[in-house]
């Protein structure tokens, strides 16, 4: 049997999840590398391909596992509290740890299935009435709401890095540090030390500049340069 994914109206073959990964990083990275887009689309653009060709069946595989697990933890917090309540009427002692283990051990067999059921269900729910781009725009709202003003004004400096020249004033004293021949490997160094206080996404976004000023200088090595920034940066 063909489990397939809806796309809109539009229904296509699951694809393995490896090959997804592999499409997904291909799109991101050949938009990025060579078709020089700007970051925020080649995401995009793989999100939209991934979520595509993402199969029914893994879908209510990933969100069943969700729901499971935030319902039974749900469902064993309520019985701890109730447990220790109990033992503190009873002036006993107690150990949050063991207690929660002991319940773990002891809950109904029928409420596990129960718990599981209910996963099920919701996560049926969600495979049919969600398409591809309300999954997209549901997850990017999400980000938005976390660290959207983070990424916004990293855009919005590293823009103004390269507009002012600053950006090219930078990699040119950096580029006197190192010497053109090491670039990469500061690149690489400085995105290490920043991606310790700062998200990678805002990093990356805040550092493409540099290196493109870097590549209109010495007129080669952009995938080098991109790929140490992204090695730095994801060390952290």
């Amino acid at each position: 049997m063909v489990i397939g994914n809806s796309f809109g109206d539009i229904y296509i073959p699951g694809v393995n999840p490896l090959l997804l990964l592999a499409l997904g990083l291909a799109i991101v990275l050949g938009g990025i590398l060579w078709l020089r887009l700007h970051p925020f689309l080649s995401l995009i653009l793989g999100a939209f391909a991934v979520g595509g060709l993402t199969s029914v069946d893994n879908i209510e595989k990933s969100m069943e596992a969700k729901y499971h697990s935030a319902s039974f933890r749900a469902k064993i917090n309520e019985l701890v509290k109730e447990r220790i309540g109990e033992l503190k009427n009873k002036g006993g002692s107690f150990e949050e740890q063991e207690i929660r283990k002991t319940v773990k051990k002891e809950l109904n067999p029928s409420e596990k299935d129960k718990l599981k059921s209910d996963a099920q269900a919701k996560a049926e729910s969600y495979s049919k009435g969600n398409t591809t781009l309300s999954r997209i725009t549901s997850a990017f709202g999400s980000t938005c709401g976390k660290i959207g003003i983070l990424i916004a004004m990293a855009c919005v400096i590293g823009r103004c890095l390269l507009a002012s020249g600053a950006a090219e004033r930078i990699v040119r004293a950096a580029l006197a540090l190192v010497g053109e021949r090491a670039a990469a490997v500061a690149f690489c160094g400085s995105a290490f030390l920043l991606g310790i206080p700062v998200f990678f996404d805002s990093l990356f976004l805040l550092a493409i500049p540099l290196v493109k000023a870097t590549w209109l200088k010495v007129k080669k090595n952009y995938v080098l340069f991109v790929v140490a920034l992204v090695a730095g940066g994801t060390m952290t």
